[in-house]
């Protein structure tokens, strides 16, 4: 295995999404590192959260539940309020104006990734005007439901 792919598999140890972590690992998928410093670019990451025409904060498999992305919670961020004490509680904990976090991503159709990791951090950081490097290892394995149930909303797109 390469560093990035060991350093994944230690962090993913962590992690509450459902990733099937044997079979991912078995498959000794390649990870990649993306490197992100400004606040447009975390707004394009996909979050494990999703919305339908009506609710906010949806499991996954919800009837006519979509995907969102960071910035989608920002711009409805008032919407999501079973979100807001644990991002609050870490953006009062962000006290300095340079922010180094590293966190886990699932690589998407289309040059997207899906957070496996790290969403109310993100949320926390896009929120301050605080400089920062996110380094998102990203792995890079088959849209297959069978390895993270979310990736269901990227079958027809990949």
């Amino acid at each position: 295995m390469s560093r990035l792919q060991d350093e994944f598999w230690e962090l993913a140890s962590d992690i509450r999404v459902g990733l099937a972590t044997e079979l991912a690992r078995s498959e000794s998928w390649s990870v990649k590192e993306v490197v992100l410093i400004n606040r447009d670019q975390l707004k394009e990451l996909f979050a494990p959260w999703y919305q339908t025409q009506n609710d906010f904060d949806v499991p996954f498999n919800a009837e006519g539940a979509v995907p969102v992305k960071i910035g989608d919670v920002l711009n409805n961020y008032r919407r999501w309020e079973k979100r807001h004490s644990r991002v609050d509680e870490i953006r009062c904990s962000l006290q300095t104006n340079d922010v180094s976090l590293t966190i886990l991503g699932f690589c998407l159709p289309c040059d997207g990734t899906l957070l496996l990791d790290g969403n109310h951090r993100i949320i926390a950081l896009a929120q301050t005007e605080y400089r920062f490097r996110l380094r998102v290892l990203v792995l890079d394995g088959p849209i297959n439901p069978a390895v993270l149930p979310d990736l269901q909303h990227w079958i027809t797109r990949s």
